[in-house]
């Protein structure tokens, strides 16, 4: 018994030490550099340039004549791999990278056209990266992106992360996670799309007490979708196409159609949808598609002598928002067929119905170009809750 107390003793010891030791591995905040955003390059002569944006705590802002020193810097380092990069990066920082609160990594069309496999990868076995963080491609160079103006928020990183979440709301481009790249690759397609992202000139009055000088300022824009095809940029498509997309995939929550006809136009606000598409394979080796939408719309404003009568009225506009649907869904699909890749899903769809008849197909003379042999058809229907006559023009 003796004994036996003594060991219970010792255990409850070892229990309370272990307890209060506290991180082993802790790092002082006035030892990091916290990193919000990384942005990819190639040089001219064909190396690695990475930019990784690093915010400023108050205290490194207010130390040097007030906000002076801005709300970040920007760190740059050139050399063959993204590894590598990081770790020299103390180099020139006398600070550790810290890329746990990393929120977007943004490749240039150049490194996407060369594939982001590599860089992947390195994502994903660094535990330090977030599965969660945004994967977008700039239209030219990434770096200008962490240089642009800002609006809302202080750091250009912060603010297209930011741009890429409301997304959700907008529906206006896509919204793809490094979890949601990694499964995309993983499947039959082997084919996504990124958000693009441009640099846009714009003038804007500056000065003070009201005076009219004008700064020509560069501020962030989300303008279509990157599409990688087995990790490399293959193409682009524009924002109509991408919308497109939207409805096919069933990620279209909130936007608006611009309706037009001979009597004016019409915005209509899309308040919730529901998408969805079926995938066949006819005798002749076609395959069908059959892409259903179903949308709930209102009236945002009707400019122009539209139909007084309600009825016919809603009719008519319901029937233009078809058209507007249909003629997007049908875009995508071209440009699926024109950059030969299945973003869309097809393939997928395909395998997960009956995964024996899609390898007998896709094994067969007819599969090897199985996008070009797609026959799209659609059934859509708009509901438009109430006119709102007060915005007629008479």
């Amino acid at each position: 018994m003796i004994i036996l107390k003594k060991l219970v003793v010792v255990l409850l010891l070892i229990t309370v030490m272990v307890s209060f030791t506290g991180c082993w591995d802790n790092r002082e905040l006035n030892e990091l550099a916290i990193v919000m955003g990384i942005a990819l390059d190639k040089t001219d002569s064909g190396e690695l340039k990475v930019t990784a944006q690093v915010a400023r705590c108050n205290s490194e802002q207010n130390s040097s004549g007030g906000d002076s020193m801005g709300a970040y810097s920007n760190l740059v380092y050139e050399d063959s791999d993204l590894f590598e990069i990081i770790r020299k990066m103390t180099t020139i920082s006398n600070r550790q990278l810290y890329n746990s609160h990393t929120e977007v990594v943004l490749f240039s069309s150049d490194v996407a056209k060369g594939g982001v496999r590599d860089y992947i990868d390195y994502l994903v076995r660094d535990n330090e990266f977030r599965y969660t963080m945004w994967l977008a491609v700039a239209e030219g160079k990434a770096s200008e992106i962490f240089d642009a103006t800002t609006y809302y928020d202080d750091m250009p990183a912060t603010e297209l992360s930011q741009l890429i979440d409301m997304q959700e709301i907008n529906s206006l481009n896509v919204r793809i996670t490094l979890l949601d790249y990694i499964k995309s690759m993983a499947e039959e397609s082997s084919a996504t799309l990124l958000p693009l992202v441009k640099i846009e000139k714009n003038e804007d009055s500056k000065g003070a007490e009201g005076s009219e000088e004008q700064k020509e300022t560069s501020s962030i824009k989300l303008t279509g979708a990157a599409v990688i095809k087995k990790d490399e940029m293959i193409g682009t498509i524009d924002p109509s196409a991408v919308r497109g997309y939207l409805w096919i995939r069933d990620e279209e929550e909130s936007s608006v159609i611009v309706t037009e006809n001979e009597n004016g136009s019409a915005d209509i606000e899309v308040l919730n949808s529901k998408g969805d598409f079926d995938v066949s394979i006819s005798k002749e080796g076609a395959l069908k598609v059959k892409v259903k939408v179903d949308a709930d719309c209102v009236v945002g404003m009707i400019k122009g002598s539209h139909e007084k009568d309600e009825k016919k009225l809603k009719k008519l506009l319901e029937n233009d928002c078809k058209a507007v649907i249909d003629e997007e869904i049908r875009k995508v699909f071209d440009e699926s067929k024109r950059l030969d890749a299945d973003f869309i899903g097809i393939a997928n769809q395909l395998n997960q119905i009956n995964s024996k008849k899609w390898n007998d197909y896709k094994n067969s003379s007819g599969g090897e170009n199985y996008l070009q042999k797609i026959e799209v058809s659609t059934e859509i229907k708009v509901n438009i809750k109430g006119i709102g006559t007060l915005n007629v023009a008479h």
